[in-house]
């Protein structure tokens, strides 16, 4: 078969790009990255570090026996090396992770793989105990928690309109919490969009509805002190 200079240029031109595509896939590791292990941050670093514990705090936004105790509740993070590459060593990525996340690199989204052991479903006892730090501290009867929302700015999602744009004309979302007289999380939501009203975002919630449903555990309803008016437990507005 006889090709035309320009159809020869194209054949070409096609076997050079699937060449290129397949030395492409056979790339398993950057070579940037194959010296990671001799010249990476974390290898450098991170050995530095432990023996000094004020910059170690400072790095990381925690001790460094924190560290270690939540490396050790998340097992789940250690890889298996394979015959084409070695994981990431568990210690490694939580360090990335702790770095990315205690200094804002960028809006990342929070697993919840600790929020079973530090923000249970709370109980009709821990909402007890609330009401009388409530009561001891403030002469507050009958109340569960502060309410509050924060707006946490971010980065505009692409092909979202205004949905995040909100009322101090910035683009966010919200967190909405309720907390104990220590200032401790009880529950969160996360994630209303910033244009939504606070009445909107509380009646859309996991707690709003759980409030509205009677699902949230809360104790039932209990006279004033020394009153015989019956009052039903309810969340204060905000800590000041």
């Amino acid at each position: 078969m006889d090709f035309s200079s320009d159809e020869e240029l194209l054949v070409i031109a096609c076997i050079a790009n699937k060449e290129e595509k397949r030395e492409k896939k056979r790339l398993w590791v950057h070579n940037i990255n194959l010296k990671r292990e001799e010249h990476g941050e974390f290898h450098t670093l991170f050995p530095d570090l432990l023996q000094d514990e004020a910059n170690f705090f400072k790095y990381f936004r925690m001790s460094s026996e924190k560290f270690f105790e939540l490396l050790n509740m998340l097992p789940q993070l250690q890889k298996q090396d394979t015959y084409f590459r070695r994981c990431i060593p568990s210690d490694e990525r939580l360090a990335i992770t702790l770095r990315l996340l205690g200094y804002g690199d960028s809006f990342a989204t929070i697993s919840f793989i600790l929020q079973p052991i530090y923000m249970p479903q709370p109980t009709v006892e821990q909402f007890q105990r609330v009401k009388e730090n409530f009561w001891r501290i403030w002469n507050y009867p009958n109340c569960i928690g502060a309410l509050d929302g924060k707006h946490c700015v971010i980065e505009k999602p692409k092909n979202t309109g205004s949905v995040y744009f909100n009322y101090k004309k910035e683009i966010s979302i919200v967190l909405l919490e309720l907390v104990d007289t220590d200032y401790k999380f009880i529950t969160v939501d996360i994630g209303a969009y910033g244009r939504n009203s606070d009445g909107g975002i509380f009646r859309s919630s996991s707690l709003g509805q759980a409030l509205a449903n009677g699902t949230l555990n809360i104790p039932t309803p209990k006279s004033l002190p020394l009153s015989d008016v019956i009052v039903p437990h309810f969340p204060s507005l905000k800590i000041q």
